[in-house]
């Protein structure tokens, strides 16, 4: 459910991309008809609604769109890496952004000594 300050900052934002859409009728509009919603998916409907050069209005939301569906895969996007709410990270320092299971920082890592231990392995070989 959005908050004062939530809708505030989404009539901002549309009138940001959208000049000739006032932000306090887009606030008033925000709190008659999408407060019910979360702010991740009023802030991607909106905006795709207010970057699409056939909407009018914000009351665009009220209709089923695309800009509903971009929701949908917000929702189904794994968490970020590292979140608590997903993957663990990568504890090597600089691996963070890695998930832990598979850090391509790491192979890239074991790759590389591999490589090094085996030129020195024939350098050495008689």
């Amino acid at each position: 459910m959005l908050d004062d300050r939530e809708i505030t900052r989404l009539a901002d934002m549309a009138a940001a991309l959208r000049p000739d859409w006032h932000p306090r009728s887009t606030a008033a509009y925000l709190r008659r008809s999408q407060r019910h919603r979360g702010y991740a998916d009023v802030g991607l409907a909106l905006a795709f609604v207010a970057l699409d050069p056939a909407s009018d209005t914000p009351a665009r939301l009220e209709q089923p769109g695309p800009w509903w569906q971009a929701t949908r895969l917000h929702a189904a996007s794994p968490p970020p890496v590292g979140s608590g709410r997903g993957v663990p990270a990568c504890t090597r320092r600089g691996h963070e952004h890695e998930p832990a299971h598979a850090c391509r920082a790491c192979r890239s890592e074991r790759i590389s000594s591999r490589k090094n231990e085996n030129f020195f392995a024939e350098e050495a070989a008689p």
